[in-house]
C-alpha cells in the first residue's frame, strides 16, 4: 500500500504497461512513477520534471507527459521521457480547468479552459 502523502489520484498506466504515473495528492504536486514489475518498489518522482500547477491538469503519452506547471499557469508543456527534458508547448489565454487529454494519435489535445463559471472544451491541432 502507498503511503498517504502518495496516494494515487487519477493514476495512468504506461503504454507498455510497466510504469504507473500519477500526481502526489496536492496543489503543486510532484509527478510520480511506480514501476509495476518490482512487487517492492516504492513511487519516486518522474526525473527533471517540473511541479503540477493542479493534479488533473496533466496526460500521459508513450512518449512523455503534457502538463501545466505549477510556474506557469497558463503553459501547456512535454516531459520527454527519453531526454528527461521540459518545453513549452503553447500557452493558454485563460485558466484552465480539470482535465487533459490527447488524442491516440498524438495530433489533437483537449482542454477546458474556464470562462467565468463556465467551461468549453477546446481543440488544439498540429502542436507535437
Amino acid at each position: 500500500m502507498l503511503a498517504t502523502s502518495q496516494d494515487p489520484i487519477a493514476p495512468i498506466e504506461s503504454w507498455d504497461g510497466k510504469v504507473l504515473y500519477f500526481p502526489a495528492r496536492n496543489l503543486n504536486a510532484v509527478m510520480m512513477m511506480l514501476p509495476l514489475d518490482r512487487p517492492d518498489a516504492t513511487p519516486q518522482p518522474v526525473e527533471g520534471m517540473p511541479n503540477l500547477f493542479y493534479e488533473r491538469q496533466w496526460a500521459l503519452v508513450s512518449d512523455g507527459i503534457y502538463y501545466i506547471p505549477q510556474s506557469a499557469p497558463r503553459t501547456i508543456c512535454f516531459h520527454d521521457f527519453a531526454t528527461k527534458q521540459t518545453r513549452e508547448i503553447f500557452k493558454t489565454e485563460r485558466d484552465t480547468s480539470d482535465g487533459m487529454s490527447v488524442s491516440p494519435d498524438g495530433r489533437c489535445m483537449f482542454y477546458s479552459p474556464l470562462d467565468e463559471n463556465r467551461a468549453n472544451i477546446m481543440l488544439v491541432s498540429n502542436f507535437h
